[in-house]
Formats: C-alpha cells, structure tokens, sequence
C-alpha cells in the first residue's frame, strides 16, 4: 500500500485577502486529505504541477525561502513514510493514523484492546487465517483470565501485573506444559513490540523489561499451535 504525498494549493478554501493555504496533499489507503503548512498564496503565484512558489510571489521574505521551507516540510513527511516502510508497519495503518504521525510525530491514543482487535480484522481481511486464530485465541485468553469484565484494556493495564495474574489463573490444556501460556505471552509481547515500532504504546511501559516467558520443552511447536487453536 502506498502513500502519496505532494505539494498543493487547497483551492476549496479561499481566504479574506484572496489567497489560498498551501498544504501537503496525503493519499493513502483510499482517501486523500489535506496537512496545512500555515502558509498561503494568491493561485496565481503558485505551479499546482511542480508544488512550489512561482516568480513575483508577495511573501514576508522571498518564493527561494518558502519554497525551500516547503520542499523541507515535504520531505519530513516522506522520511516518515520511508521509515514506516522499513520497519514493515505502513500497511497496518489507517490514513487517520499515518496524518497523525506526519502532524504529530505519533499516532492518536488507541487502547490495547482496539489495536490488538485492528491487527486481528487485519489478518481476517489478508486471508492469513493462521494468525487470525492465533491472535483472536490470545484475546480470549485475555478475557478468559485477565482482570475486566470486558474487552477494554489500555496499554498501561497490560502491564507486568496482569501478566503474572493470567500465568497464576491459566491452566495448560495440555497437563503438565507451560509452552501454551508461552504462546499467548508473546502475542502479547508481539502487539507491544509493533505499537512501539508505530508509536501507539510507550516504551517506557513495556512490561516484558520484566516479565520471563517461561518455556517447557515438549512437542513440536507446530503441534502446540494446532492443539490450543484448533
């Protein structure tokens, strides 16, 4: 999935002395949006095809400026997406999520429940069936063992404490095996570690600094997987 971004005079909005702001046009994930520079034009100072200042522009200081502030702003918004891209987590956001990160350095608070939840529809929706059921059999044990009556967990509650709580409550459906819980744990580390990477969660809150996953060796993994998810 792709994200577009350019430099464009919003023509839908005029304001008082004849000009028009001048914004980063975002297109991605089926919509397009416009990010206001807090700087506007007359239309007829300004090239829509190139996204910059023509000559004769009245500006406070000269088109060479702003124009080189602009292209600046432009390619913050582009190193956003690059790194995003790198990482492997551009196609995980929504377009609200990507103009939060581009204006604000993050994304709008999300619980972990509702991440987790997207990133569970996210598999339904790419076919991958496998982790479907994995992710969605960890938010049952969750709500099997955790601590709210309902699916309503911050990141913050997600914390060492509920994770002891749900090792103390769980019962190994296969006697004698911690490696079902195991399981379950590192999904939950798995959302952590991504939201961290999308700038969703704190860092500073990361409860596995602390918490061990402890590991039995029995079956294979591909075993366990089937049993517990089947």
């Amino acid at each position: 999935m792709a994200a577009i971004l350019s430099l464009k005079l919003d023509l839908r909005s005029t304001k008082k002395d004849g000009t028009n702001p001048i914004c980063l046009l975002l297109n991605f994930a089926g919509s397009k949006s416009y990010i206001s520079l807090d700087r506007s034009v007359d239309k007829k100072y300004w090239s829509q095809e190139f996204g910059r200042l023509t000559k004769g522009a009245k500006v406070d200081t000269s088109p060479a400026v702003w124009n080189d502030y602009l292209h600046g702003k432009l390619k913050e918004a582009l190193e956003v997406v690059s790194n995003l891209q790198d990482h492997g987590t551009l196609a995980s956001l929504t377009h609200s999520d990507l103009r939060s990160l581009i204006v604000n350095g993050k994304v709008k608070p999300i619980s972990f429940a509702a991440y987790l939840d997207n990133i569970i529809e996210e598999f339904k929706r790419n076919g991958n069936f496998g982790q479907y059921k994995v992710y969605h059999g960890t938010k049952r044990f969750m709500t099997t063992y955790g601590d709210l009556a309902d699916w309503t967990y911050e990141f913050n509650q997600v914390n060492y404490r509920l994770l002891r709580l749900m090792e103390g409550r769980y019962t190994p459906r296969i006697e004698g095996c911690l490696n079902g819980l195991a399981i379950y744990m590192r999904i939950i580390r798995a959302v952590w570690n991504r939201a961290i990477k999308e700038g969703v969660a704190d860092e500073a809150k990361y409860p596995f600094k602390k918490y061990v996953i402890k590991i039995i060796p029995v079956k294979k993994i591909a075993e366990l997987y089937a049993l517990l998810f089947a």
